[in-house]
């Protein structure tokens, strides 16, 4: 890329979501096979359900008492693509540590208890979503734990067991961040390829650096290893490293948003959006087979030296958290920044991720 180049500015109007929440709005989630169904999670306010015929968002915690007030404290939802009226959410408060199941889009719930910590309310809150439901097999529903690691329900939520995401010779990783299936993958019975994100810690080589964030299996989660392509640790930071924030895959490539905060209160909890602060970030493209084999991966941050800022050859001064791909349109592609000092930019591309992409600051 030319250093000539500056990318096209098209202006737009950003105004606040009238989600009537506490906290602030920590996810969406659309129905991937079905229209007119969004839901929104918040740190402390419950999770919220969009009425598209009168443009409102309905509250789906307003029996919540007191005692229960873990209720409204989401991590993380998942939705699933056989059963539109299904809604997960994983909901806590550490002491209280449920996964919420509706049959009928949030009117009504039961409580299934998760053997791990839960809390919505907790540094790392941003990233997402650690729930996910296998489309081909509804029954499996995956759950990315902020204290017990990987977990595996086979009966809808109702019971767990560990899946170790651990490398060969390496330790398992207890704090995961997000959760991606590939709907290509498996045999007819379930997904087998399987990506999370963790916070590092667990495989970290020393000194509070960060190991390997981003981890594959290609058989169901009986195994895993580091996925290829990650930026090494900056120089940067009291937990240096870089940890997958979101993910978007639109049919033939993985797109993954990476951010490592420059100074977190929390330890090693701190990687996420809610940190506050300055970041470093990147976004890393991967041509994944349907095997699971990772063909190719190539670094697609965008260039912000426009900015007046200096722009590492792979990695920007800012994070990178939202991304998402539109399946209807092949190559069109929108991420956007976290942390960024001089204005959150959000960038569209329609050639995944090239050259020509154009910005908009919020």
């Amino acid at each position: 890329m030319s250093s000539a180049y500056k990318p096209a500015y098209v202006p737009y109007e950003y105004r606040h979501a009238p989600v009537p929440g506490g906290g602030f709005v920590t996810g969406f989630a659309f129905h991937s096979r079905e229209k007119g169904i969004l839901y929104a999670r918040t740190d402390i306010g419950g999770v919220y359900r969009y009425n598209f015929n009168d443009r409102t968002w309905v509250s789906l915690v307003d029996h919540v008492t007191a005692p229960g007030k873990w209720e409204t404290y989401p991590l993380s939802i998942a939705l699933d693509e056989n059963h539109p009226e299904w809604l997960y959410i994983a909901a806590g408060d550490w002491k209280h540590n449920y996964l919420c199941r509706s049959k009928d889009m949030g009117r009504h719930f039961e409580y299934f208890e998760i053997p791990a910590g839960v809390h919505g309310n907790a540094p790392g809150r941003g990233t997402g979503e650690r729930l996910a439901v296998d489309p081909i097999d509804p029954a499996i529903v995956y759950f990315g734990s902020q204290t017990n690691g990987l977990l595996i329900s086979e009966d809808y939520g109702e019971h767990w067991r560990e899946l170790p995401v651990c490398p060969k010779d390496g330790k398992a990783e207890t704090d995961i961040a997000f959760v991606w299936l590939d709907p290509r993958s498996g045999s007819g019975s379930r997904c087998s390829t399987i990506v999370v994100s963790t916070a590092g810690k667990d495989n970290s080589p020393g000194d509070n650096v960060r190991g390997p964030s981003l981890y594959i299996s290609r058989d169901g989660g009986r195994s895993f290893e580091a996925m290829p392509g990650q930026p090494s640790p900056p120089d940067k930071g009291n937990y240096p490293g870089f940890v997958g924030q979101r993910a978007a895959f639109d049919g033939e490539y993985l797109y993954v948003t990476l951010a490592s905060v420059v100074n977190s209160w929390a330890g090693w909890r701190g990687y996420a959006c809610d940190m506050g602060g300055a970041q470093l970030g990147c976004v890393v493209r991967y041509e994944v087979a349907e095997n699971g084999e990772v063909r190719s991966w190539k670094y697609i941050t965008p260039d912000m030296s426009f900015l007046g800022e200096a722009k590492e050859a792979i990695c920007s001064f800012s994070g990178f958290g939202g991304i998402s791909a539109d399946l209807s349109i092949p190559g069109r592609l929108i991420c956007s920044t976290q942390g960024c000092a001089k204005g959150d930019a959000v960038f569209y591309s329609e050639d995944r991720g090239g050259p020509g992409h154009r910005y908009s600051m919020a």
